[in-house]
């Protein structure tokens, strides 16, 4: 009897047996199976990449990764990554106004500390660009493709080039005319000329209405006409547009009143914003606007109270940024600080300027820039020539604000003091890292353009469902 009671605890006191297979699995399926919480789960992934190898396991994955409202969650928690930036060197003179402008003679691409599985796309990058024609200038990127201008700063063609993907590169476009007709421009007004190009998919924001039909790449050059002092705060606005079926059209601008002197600074910030498509173009001080929309013209003013420098007349101390579809942020270095404004450019509480970050970059960049520099610029208010609400730096010193700003002003390139190492700084993150050492051979820095990854990912098509 106790042997038959030992048993019979013994069996009591053992597991019970595992369930069948296919009822283990029914969690399993009740959560991958679920499309709402799936798409909770893939909101987790780190990476872009990691999202594509996740649609690839099925097709029910598959369409939940490529779900636009998804990707809409996706990218305000994981924005494509910036990869790295063309950088332009060149040889000559800024100065004076009359003279030319650098020869640029090499464009490289300089990759950005990235995680591995962004090795590659480096790689592809760097092969594309790297050792090209000395002529061959980079004026811009966006989603993953770079326009090309062939010929230097006044060449006439451009090119489309993708260096992610195996496609051909875009068929170049003839820029137009120099100048317009002269019966278009009134006498003794200067002039500024900005071209818009055709970009196809280099909007491939989900927050643009029309990003596919057109995108804002060009240059804008300033020239005088028999300058007039008396029509010193005047200027008439130059826009060559050329659409996906249509050649090029041209839009001249009234005589437009600026609320500061008209500077003639070679190439100002330019850029579209939103279903409008709002082209904006510096002129320190205000912002000439042309809405493509309407084919008319106005005038944005500054912040009150933010008054611009520039060194040189080409070194500036403020540039734009794109804030979606809904408005410009405009970066202003003044003094040892970094300020952004916020405006709307749509309905609600558009006109308003508003300033949503400021940033304290001494304490930021640390040693990285010597402190007797933040004390000359603290100081230096006495020495600053005051030109009707712009200033003139000094020549040595000075905060640069690169023509290069991340969308929603989430990051900015900067140099501090002339000729000195070229720093990005994350806005966000308050970070700051040294990333280009001017070069010691007479070569100057002419500009630098980002390369930010292609956002929406690509999806390699499945061959079965599952």
């Amino acid at each position: 009897m106790e042997t038959v009671d030992k048993r019979q605890r013994a069996l009591l006191a053992q597991p019970p047996a595992p369930p069948p297979a296919e009822d283990a699995a029914d969690p399993v399926a009740a959560v991958f199976g679920n499309v709402d919480l799936l798409r909770e789960i893939l909101l987790l992934l780190d990476a872009p990449s990691r999202l594509i190898r996740a649609a690839l396991v099925s097709t029910r994955w598959h369409d939940a990764a490529r779900d636009p409202a998804f990707l809409r969650r996706f990218r305000a928690r994981c924005p494509p990554a910036l990869l790295g930036f063309f950088a332009a060197f060149g040889q000559g003179t800024l100065w004076p106004l009359a003279a030319p402008q650098p020869k640029v003679d090499v464009v490289r691409f300089v990759p950005l500390p990235h995680p591995p599985e962004l090795d590659g796309a480096a790689r592809l990058v760097g092969a594309t660009f790297n050792g090209g024609a000395p002529t061959d200038l980079v004026v811009g990127c966006r989603n993953g493709r770079v326009l090309v201008k062939h010929g230097g700063r006044h060449g006439k063609k451009y090119s489309v080039r993708t260096p992610l993907r195996s496609v051909a590169l875009g068929s170049v476009i003839r820029r137009p005319a120099s100048f317009p007709s002269r019966d278009l421009i009134t006498q003794g007004v200067p002039f500024a000329q900005v071209e818009l190009i055709p970009f196809p998919g280099a909007g491939g924001d989900p927050r643009d209405a029309d990003a596919s039909t057109l995108s804002a790449f060009g240059e804008t050059i300033m020239m005088p006409s028999r300058f007039d002092s008396t029509m010193g705060k005047f200027i008439q606005q130059v826009v060559y547009v050329r659409r996906q079926t249509r050649g090029w059209a041209t839009h001249v601008s009234p005589p437009l009143e600026l609320p500061v002197p008209v500077v003639f600074h070679r190439e100002p910030c330019s850029l579209l914003v939103g279903g409008r498509w709002l082209c904006m173009t510096t002129v320190l001080g205000c912002i000439v606007v042309f809405d493509l929309a309407t084919e008319t013209f106005s005038v944005v003013s500054f912040p009150d109270g933010v008054t611009v420098s520039c060194v040189e007349l080409d070194i500036l101390d403020h540039t734009l940024a794109r804030a979606g579809d809904t408005g410009i942020y405009l970066v202003h270095a003044k003094g040892v600080e970094l300020h952004v404004w916020f405006r709307r450019m749509d309905g609600g509480a558009a006109g308003i300027w508003e300033r949503v970050e400021t940033v304290y970059l001494p304490m930021l960049f640390g040693d990285l820039v010597a402190m007797k520099i933040w004390d000359y610029l603290v100081s230096r208010n006495a020495k600053l020539v005051d030109v009707d609400h712009f200033y003139v730096w000094d020549l040595e010193y000075g905060v640069e604000v690169h023509d290069v700003v991340g969308d929603d002003a989430e990051f900015v390139f900067l140099t501090v003091a002339k000729h000195g190492p070229v720093f990005l700084l994350d806005v966000k993150k308050r970070k700051v890292e040294k990333v280009l050492q001017t070069c010691g051979d007479g070569r100057q820095l002419c500009g630098i353009s980002a390369f930010m990854m292609p956002w929406p990912p690509v999806f390699p098509a499945l061959s079965q469902r599952g």
